[in-house]
């Protein structure tokens, strides 16, 4: 005895596979959500019915009759007060360029990283490199892996 599963994607993304798939009555099929840019997967149904709430992929088990599979997408949250505390600041110094962050999370920057290397550690919310001679790519990286990314042109 077979049972027939079709998967459809709301908009802002795709579910794999998609269509009509057949199983098996009493076997299982793992369907896969991959959302667009600037999307996340929130909520799988099965016959109209919210089963899960995200996760990339959703499982049907023990498959017993035919039934309708669907995923949506909803926009990731943008977290606009990551934006408002903190900020690069440049200061040159003897040939040095010193970086320093200012705002409230400017104690959670411990990494500085110069064209995608890295260069140098925070030290009292500072890090010191050579002054560039040509324009770089300046990225702060926190101990909990946001950062913040400038442009630096001598």
């Amino acid at each position: 005895v077979t049972h027939t599963l079709t998967a459809s994607a709301g908009s802002g993304g795709t579910v794999s596979p998609s269509g009509t798939v057949t199983v098996k009555a009493g076997e299982s099929q793992q369907f896969t959500a991959t959302p667009q840019n600037g999307k996340e997967v929130e909520f799988w149904k099965m016959n109209g019915v919210a089963v899960q709430t995200g996760g990339s992929t959703y499982t049907v088990a023990n498959v017993q009759a035919n039934a309708a599979v669907s995923v949506s997408f909803k926009d990731i949250p943008v977290d606009y007060s990551w934006i408002r505390v903190a900020s690069l600041v440049y200061e040159v110094h003897n040939q040095e360029l010193h970086i320093r962050i200012v705002g409230s999370l400017s104690s959670e920057f411990v990494k500085l990283y110069v064209n995608d290397q890295e260069i140098a550690s925070f030290t009292d919310g500072i890090a010191k490199i050579p002054l560039p001679t040509e324009e770089v790519a300046i990225k702060a990286i926190t101990n909990s892996g946001k950062s913040l990314e400038g442009w630096f042109k001598n």
